[in-house]
């Protein structure tokens, strides 16, 4: 078992994450867990995790699955980057109140499981999960053979329930993604139900959007300082690199596009 505990520091209730296994016995034991990539916890993302917590009514933990990295960074699908990186993916998952991210290392092993060792070895012996929350286009196992009818019928014979549940058609990764490309910050709000917090390196050279995350149109922006709350307007270049701001920004919301 490997179980890192995520630090805190706004009081909210503690998160895990699952990198292999839950010991026998543990209180993680039983969850109901959501399957997906839930970059960026989206309103999409967010139904599914709504509709665990329901399942759960506060009797058993509430869990996703998100590996590491993304399938499509792994594969080398041409242009894909992040809405979030792995340490905003926890901060997100402990505000919407999750017990654990299942967070398994996607590697050739991994992506080449058959559905039955997926079932069996990762969400029964090793999680011990109770319940499977998917989307209805849901794909796992080598070669993305698995949907989520076999999903239930591999499930039934360890006890866990399957359910399928209807996609929110206009919130999606990919339109978020796309809609960030085009400096439409209005869209991904909308999709976000939130404003789009941007990862950022700062060196003594400046600050930059970080390299895995998707980069927005160049432009003019007014942004937020999430931490102290102040907010300025910026202009971001296209390598990136954001004028008009303090080399200490931890945490940067973009919230419109200027003119």
């Amino acid at each position: 078992m490997f179980i890192d505990r995520i630090s805190d520091p706004d009081h909210l209730p503690p998160l895990r994450l699952v990198r292999e296994s839950i010991a026998e016995g543990h209180r993680l034991r039983g969850a109901v867990i959501a399957l997906g990539n839930f970059d960026g916890f989206h309103r999409g993302h967010r139904h599914l995790i709504a509709r665990a917590q329901q399942i759960a009514a506060g009797r058993r933990p509430v869990a996703v699955m998100s590996v590491e990295p993304h399938p499509r960074q792994f594969f080398g699908v041409p242009g894909m980057q992040r809405i979030a990186l792995p340490a905003q993916k926890h901060v997100f998952g402990r505000i919407l109140g999750l017990d654990y991210i299942f967070e398994p290392t996607f590697d050739r092993a991994f992506a080449g499981q058959s559905p039955e060792d997926f079932v069996e070895g990762v969400l029964h012996r090793s999680l011990g999960v109770s319940h499977i929350v998917a989307g209805r286009d849901f794909r796992f196992g080598a070669g993305r053979c698995g949907d989520v009818a076999m999903l239930a019928r591999l499930a039934a014979p360890f006890g866990i329930s399957v359910e399928g549940v209807p996609l929110l058609e206009d919130f999606s990764s990919s339109l978020i993604r796309a809609a960030l490309v085009n400096g439409d910050l209005r869209s991904v709000g909308r999709a976000l139900g939130r404003f789009w917090e941007a990862a950022v390196t700062c060196t003594p050279d400046g600050v930059h959007v970080a390299d895995e995350v998707v980069r927005p149109a160049p432009g003019h922006y007014a942004v937020a300082d999430a931490v102290r709350g102040t907010t300025c307007n910026v202009r971001l270049d296209g390598d990136g690199r954001l004028h008009g701001l303090p080399n200490t920004i931890d945490r940067l919301l973009f919230l419109d596009a200027l003119a």
